[in-house]
């Protein structure tokens, strides 16, 4: 047999330890035959299932509660965030129109003051405010065709 605190390959070496009541034979050669009372004497050594499938139920649905739980304190947290963006987009996009508003106050004032040598004041304001005015019809006859349709598709043809 081979010293164990010599130096020596793993080849040299068996792959299984010898014992004193079973001599080892070498590699590849057959040490005994298949047992089958192994695998009878293991399959009784299986040990009984921990839980049942009432059990699994009861699991199944806590699990469930759980996660609704969680989704329903996720959604929450979700609106309360989109109710305060909400509100600084509010602000933000009344100024913003504000801004406009103002912008094209100083654009149309500019536009009377700019045609005034041409037209005269009064006809550089009647030219710029008729504009206006012809452009505001235009989109208030498309506001109603659009609140027609609108009405149309939710309460039919009584309106």
């Amino acid at each position: 047999m081979l010293d164990p605190n010599k130096n020596e390959p793993d080849y040299m070496r068996s792959p299984v330890p010898a014992s004193d009541a079973e001599p080892f034979e070498g590699p590849g050669q057959r040490t005994g035959t298949f047992d089958d009372t192994y695998i009878e004497d293991r399959a009784d050594m299986r040990p009984e299932p921990e839980h049942s499938l009432t059990d699994d139920l009861v699991a199944l649905y806590e699990d469930g509660k759980t996660y609704l739980e969680s989704e329903l304190t996720y959604q929450k947290t979700r609106a309360r965030f989109v109710a305060e963006k909400s509100k600084s987009v509010a602000v933000l996009g009344a100024g913003a129109i504000a801004l406009l508003h103002l912008a094209l106050i100083g654009l149309t004032i500019g536009l009377i003051i700019a045609l005034a040598p041409i037209l005269t004041i009064w006809g550089s304001t009647a030219l710029v405010v008729g504009l206006l005015v012809v452009g505001a019809v235009i989109l208030a006859s498309r506001l109603r065709t659009h609140i027609a349709e609108m009405r149309g598709a939710v309460g039919g043809d009584d309106a």
